[in-house]
């Protein structure tokens, strides 16, 4: 994390310098895939680097979420058969697979190269990723579920990084809402629209008012119930990954705000992208400005 930290403030200072334009959209993903890699490989892609390397690999990512999002709002059959003549959607999909399985296999090159194996056989110590956050004191002593952290909760109500919520029937139901459905049938949940229901946030739904999360004093957050609140999914399919992506969100935020003032370019269309995960069409073009 204090790596990728120091590349974020290298970078952030080059455009101050002429307060000129940059996406910060595809600096977030940049930011987001070294830490990514670093953890699971153990190995840092270097995405963050002044040079700006392509990125190759989060193209390919959002193809991937693209064609997902494809396969969720069209008949099974039509996108099996354009996978089998690999035309359409499915024809940029096999060549993001390929990006994706080239960008693994460097990586694991590469950690056979520089360091130790993932893990060793026997008794022999294992290199945990989870250890090393447990033994790591800059994250042991790390509260996530402090006041500061409903900004983010409001954010994530309404901007939701996964707009669509998947689920197949397993069984003939009858849900709450009277509505019948039978087994192998598809649910498609839209949590955007959730996050600006009134009749489950109140009149104020598409207000970002803080005191939504907070008890009556403001001393501590309120119990919201997961199945209310599902950008990070509900009961045992709750995101195992959450704690860590708040931690990334706090530790990015706190950076950039702590050091610099954003403005958001005028005039741009801002855009949501048809996509698995929640993107912006034309990505967010900002200038930063040394605080003073």
């Amino acid at each position: 994390m204090a790596s990728a930290a120091r590349k974020i403030l290298e970078r952030a200072q080059q455009p101050t310098s002429t307060s000129t334009s940059f996406d910060m959209q595809e600096v977030l993903s940049r930011f987001v895939f070294d830490l990514s890699a670093k953890r699971l490989f153990g190995v840092d892609p270097g995405l963050l680097s002044l040079e700006m390397p392509p990125m190759d690999v989060g193209v390919a990512m959002d193809t991937v979420m693209e064609v997902g999002f494809f396969r969720h709002v069209i008949p099974a059959s039509c996108w099996k058969a354009m996978r089998r003549l690999n035309i359409g959607p499915e024809k940029k999909l096999n060549a993001a697979h390929k990006v994706i399985r080239e960008f693994f296999m460097e990586m694991i090159e590469r950690k056979k190269i520089n360091g130790a194996p993932v893990c060793n056989d026997g008794e022999q110590e294992r290199v945990d990723i989870l250890f090393s956050y447990i033994n790591d004191p800059d994250y042991a002593d790390n509260d996530l579920l402090g006041a500061n952290l409903v900004s983010l909760m409001l954010a994530r109500r309404l901007y939701p990084s996964a707009p669509i919520e998947r689920k197949i029937v397993a069984a003939d139901d009858i849900m709450p809402s009277g509505h019948k459905v039978h087994a192998s049938d598809t649910i498609l949940i839209s949590l955007h629209s959730m996050g600006r229901m009134e009749d489950i946030w109140g009149k104020d739904c598409n207000d970002y008012n803080p005191q939504r999360w907070l008890s009556k004093d403001g001393s501590k957050l309120r119990y919201i119930p997961s199945h209310k609140f599902l950008s990070i999914n509900s009961g045992p399919r709750m995101c195992p990954g959450n704690d860590i992506a708040v931690l990334q969100m706090k530790a990015f935020v706190a950076l950039v705000v702590w050091n610099f003032d954003l403005e958001v370019v005028e005039g741009q269309s801002i855009q949501p992208k048809l996509s698995c995960t929640l993107q912006m069409k034309n990505g967010l073009m900002m200038v930063l400005k040394r605080a003073t």
